[in-house]
């Protein structure tokens, strides 16, 4: 998911430049696109913690990015982008993508592949963060990774020799044997995984779900780099021409 920023007819702009002038245009198209560029980031950045709940966390602001434009390119153009790559994580644009276009989330996250793999989730199923499971101000599992890798431990989907529960992200209760995580159906049927409080009670932490979760579109990507290209590249530009005919080395 990403957007190709390209300069406009910007012969009205430098027809009155010199010969001096016009040779500093592929620096000062260069930096302007990439200004613009960043405008457009910092400006989805500021939608995004307005439309998530609690704000969105540093991780996903930051994997909105972008590509400067260089003057020596045969097609001067600065890109606007989510990350592809999420390192040993689930990459950004599997999350944001489906809030960008609407519909279906991509892929498996890597917590569902490790239920898979070990026979708890069934094939064409995925986990749904569930009404009992503690969430932070972003609407996220408290704890992180550390907990996601408590609950693989303690269902038996961890790849990890460290013993059950040891984790920072622990969320059984160390002092009452009585408390523990196992997947499976609950009193009601439901299929998910679930958190023992008591001998006869226990909450909801991811519930199976057959259907993928669909998404409504709420980020208009797209349309916030063109709002943020038609006002801003033009004062980029002239900012960039002035700076660049400031500094231009005498030949």
């Amino acid at each position: 998911m990403d957007i190709k920023i390209t300069p406009p007819d910007i012969s009205p702009l430098i027809a009155k430049l010199d010969d001096a002038g016009q040779r500093q245009v592929p620096f000062a198209l260069a930096l302007s696109l990439t200004k613009t560029a960043q405008d457009a980031r910092d400006t989805i950045q500021k939608t995004m913690s307005g439309l998530f709940q609690g704000g969105a966390v540093k991780a996903t602001l930051d994997s909105v990015q972008v590509q400067p434009a260089m003057k020596q390119a045969q097609r001067v153009v600065a890109k606007v982008f989510i990350q592809y790559e999420g390192g040993r994580g689930t990459a950004p644009v599997a999350w944001l993508a489906p809030e960008v276009e609407g519909g279906d989330r991509i892929g498996i996250k890597g917590f569902d592949q490790r239920l898979q793999s070990a026979g708890i989730l069934p094939s064409g199923m995925q986990t749904v963060l569930a009404r009992d499971a503690p969430k932070d101000a972003y609407g996220n599992l408290t704890g992180g990774g550390p907990a996601y890798l408590s609950i693989l431990s303690q269902v038996g989907a961890s790849t990890s020799s460290r013993a059950p529960g040891r984790g920072k992200g622990r969320l059984a209760a160390k002092r009452d044997p009585a408390v523990r995580i196992f997947a499976g159906k609950g009193k009601d049927g439901v299929l998910g995984i679930w958190q023992t409080i008591s001998h006869d009670q226990a909450k909801l932490l991811f519930l199976f779900v057959k259907k993928t979760p669909h998404y409504q579109r709420r980020l208009p990507f797209d349309e916030i780099v063109q709002t943020v290209f038609d006002r801003r590249f033009t004062i980029h530009f002239e900012e960039s021409m002035a700076y660049a005919l400031k500094t231009a080395r005498p030949l």
